[in-house]
């Protein structure tokens, strides 16, 4: 099992590799966890990686046999959100027959043991049509993969605090008794097809290079007009963004859209209504903020969308204080619970911090996403454009790796599901939102380069909003130039489906 220092050591690098986690990880363990349901317990909770996707309402029980693990767990433990947190071995657990609705395990079964003996456990303490929840190494089918994996696990359990990869734990399980109601592996999720579920990371290792698109005319039409211009995500507006009026789509509109959404295979964003502002101190302009992004929120989920993009709004002087933060993440954790089974987001972007808006620093939409408990249903839009403005120098190496750190730090990697890619016709920091066209701008075509070939945007649809060459908005153009900077990075493209299928779905 390795010496305690050896576990000291590998609580610390796995501590490190939680807050690291990509944006598709973190949508599997989103994924996966928010299935628990009644009372749950979690074997090897480790650092707490997954306390941020437990849906609300269940009763948590975690155990963790290595102090280490428990230690660093500690610093990450939720406010407000009560978990019943024990020093215990999966291969004898204390409690009852039959006491748990679901059981999660996580990466763990590799390290305990005699995994037999705890899956014989897991099933005792299971209530009859319970459930057990698993994210596990499998041994390679392949003889070589099979011969790779004995050669390494002698060291590897040794640093790895006892994970032992060579196993055969899908035998293991189903000897055990268990019945897979459903099995996938890393390299198929998220399922085929599931845009949503893909698109937060931009399909399993892309990076997407998408555009906000129009709208006009209906919804369904984006994707023929995205598909033209060579758009491999789409962002819309389904309402007139200055204007209060609430988005209003009858099923037949929703289900035309979704068909020919499913045709063109892209991730769907929705934009907010520019009028929405959290932090007025109008209750009318509340109720109004509100009620905006409870319908986008619920037109999401409806139209298959990744989730709703909005700004936080202004303070307009009163200052972004403890009150105001919590008002804000009340109001925004509301619109989540009310809607509890929506699958859709709420993204959260940075501001380029003129008019006391609040988000330009990523400390402030930290403070409402902690405010909030942390859920897993809220991500981070990074814009570019207001990120310079804000004095984020993402134009050069040391300055785009500064405003990572910053931001892994204060929100986590694993909160960035998309990138609002805009020049900027501003120099840096000068707190003005003013967007250009990609290479045409103070950012400019190297500025793009450096955060193309950043690997934490490897997995993340980048959503253009740039004036266009016609001044149309985004275009061709602009679309081909990220994707030759994606090139010249080494990474892949994703393949679109040919326009007349789309199309053909229009009509259909």
């Amino acid at each position: 099992m390795g010496s305690a220092a050896g576990h000291r050591r590998f609580a610390a690098a796995w501590d490190w590799l939680a807050r690291h986690e990509s944006a598709r990880e973190r949508r599997l363990r989103a994924n996966l966890v928010g299935r628990a349901e009644g009372r749950v317990l979690e074997i090897g909770y480790g650092v707490g990686s997954n306390w941020p996707h437990l849906p609300p309402g269940v009763e948590y029980v975690g155990i963790e046999p290595d102090p280490y693990m428990r230690e660093r767990a500690e610093r990450h433990r939720p406010a407000g959100r009560p978990l019943d947190l024990r020093d215990g071995d999966a291969q004898s657990l204390e409690f009852g027959d039959a006491e748990f609705d679901t059981v999660i395990g996580t990466l763990v079964l590799c390290t305990i043991p005699d995994p037999a003996r705890a899956l014989a456990e897991i099933r005792r303490v299971l209530r009859p049509g319970g459930r057990f929840i698993l994210w596990e190494h499998i041994n390679s089918g392949r003889r070589a993969g099979r011969w790779l994996l004995g050669a390494v696990t002698p060291v590897w359990s040794r640093l790895g605090g006892g994970c032992h990869p060579n196993r055969d734990t899908r035998q293991t399980i189903e000897g055990a008794g268990f019945v897979f109601e459903e099995l996938r592996e890393m390299n198929d999720w998220p399922p085929p097809g599931d845009c949503r579920g893909s698109a937060g990371s931009g399909g399993p290792g892309l990076m997407r290079i998408g555009a906000h698109v129009s709208s006009a005319g209906g919804p369904h039409l984006v994707f023929e007009r995205a598909r033209a211009m060579g758009a491999e995500a789409v962002q819309l507006f389904i309402s007139a963004p200055q204007q209060w009026k609430l988005p209003s789509l009858d099923e037949a509109q929703v289900e035309r859209f979704n068909r020919v959404r499913e045709a063109a295979a892209v991730p769907v964003f929705l934009h907010g209504v520019y009028l929405m502002n959290f932090g007025s101190q109008d209750p009318a302009v509340l109720e109004k903020s509100a009620a905006s992004l409870r319908a986008y929120h619920r037109l999401a989920g409806q139209m298959g969308a990744v989730g709703t993009i909005f700004h936080v709004g202004s303070h307009l002087g009163a200052g972004f204080d403890g009150s105001m933060v919590e008002r804000i993440a009340g109001t925004l954790l509301g619109i989540l619970e009310e809607d509890p089974d929506n699958p859709a987001m709420l993204i959260l972007e940075n501001n380029a911090g003129q008019g006391n808006c609040i988000g330009g620093r990523f400390a402030e939409l930290a403070a409402i996403v902690r405010a909030m408990g942390d859920p897993p249903g809220v991500g981070i839009c990074l814009d570019t454009c207001h990120a310079y403005a804000m004095g984020y120098d993402i134009a050069n190496e040391a300055g785009l790796e500064a405003a990572l750190e910053e931001f892994d730090r204060e929100l986590g990697l694993g909160r960035l599901v998309a990138v609002h890619a805009n020049d900027t016709k501003q120099p840096l920091g000068t707190f003005r939102d003013r967007h250009e066209n990609i290479g045409e701008g103070h950012i400019g075509l190297d500025g793009f380069r450096t955060v193309i070939a950043h690997p934490a945007f490897a997995e993340v649809p980048f959503l253009l909003e740039v004036p266009g060459f016609d001044g149309q908005g985004p275009d061709r153009k602009n679309i081909q130039r990220l994707k030759r900077l994606r090139s010249e990075a080494g990474l892949p493209a994703p393949k679109l489906p040919p326009l007349a299928r789309i199309k053909r779905a229009n009509t259909a």
